[in-house]
């Protein structure tokens, strides 16, 4: 009787998200019914299933036919399933898997083991289902947007959010026409300085904030301050909120 022992190893990836390669390193040991580590080559068989027990196939075979043993450690690289098609990175999605080892001829070794969270590093190039594209969209997408509103210097103007909390984060932008299209970044969109120049975001509640207005509008572009950009009276600001 075959006794087996492993450690799964992380998946090796690249700096580089959109080349994460499809790859996981296993180690394990192969050891007697006696626990003596066994010596020679061994035909290993691996598959991934939804269950620990009957379940769903998910991912394999892939078999090797010829795994060296030094003192019953070997180590191989679990990629494409016998069939070239079959990707082990498609078979992680944040859900519970459960590994299948054959060894030799012999029928599937039980316990199938679950699969922890560090192989789930493969699933970079699509977590849960999101691409990078979709991951940053969602990143940045806010909670509240304010759209678009109209302010003058001197005054103060109360809004709602409705978030129902605190917001965890807030920023806020200028631009010089009612649709954003001639958009700065304020250089003091939370503080007074320079005089007195930009926003201030302030009183926020869970429902409500206030945006009070500097003499001047403190817009920043290609490194320079450009006070006339906002005609120094008026301009457009939007305020975005992350919970």
């Amino acid at each position: 009787m075959v006794m087996f022992f492993v450690i799964l190893a992380g998946a090796m990836t690249q700096a580089q998200e959109t080349s994460v390669p499809p790859l996981v390193n296993y180690q394990g040991m192969l050891t007697d019914a006696d626990g003596k580590p066994l010596t020679g080559t061994k035909k290993i068989e691996f598959n991934l299933y939804d269950a620990a027990m009957g379940g769903t196939k998910i991912w394999g075979p892939q078999i090797f036919a010829s795994v060296p043993l030094v003192n019953g450690s070997f180590n191989v690289i679990l990629s494409v399933a016998e069939d070239g098609k079959s990707s082990i990175a498609d078979a992680f999605g944040g859900k519970d898997r459960y590994l299948g080892i054959k060894v030799g001829d012999e029928a599937e070794l039980a316990p199938r083991q679950q699969i922890l969270s560090t192989p789930f590093a493969i699933n970079a190039k699509s977590l849960n289902g999101y691409n990078l594209q979709e991951l940053i969209d969602l990143i940045r997408s806010p909670d509240y947007d304010s759209g678009w509103f109209f302010v003058e210097p001197g005054n103060n103007y109360d809004k709602e959010h409705n978030l129902g909390s605190l917001p965890r984060s807030a920023t806020i932008w200028g631009a010089t026409d009612s649709d954003g299209s001639n958009m700065y970044l304020l250089t003091d969109g939370h503080k007074w300085t320079n005089g007195g120049h930009g926003c201030w975001l302030q009183k926020v509640t869970t429902n409500s904030y206030r945006i009070s207005t500097g003499t001047k509008s403190a817009m920043w572009a290609g490194g320079t301050d450009y006070f006339t950009d906002w005609s120094n009276l008026s301009g457009y600001i939007k305020v975005l909120m992350w919970k």
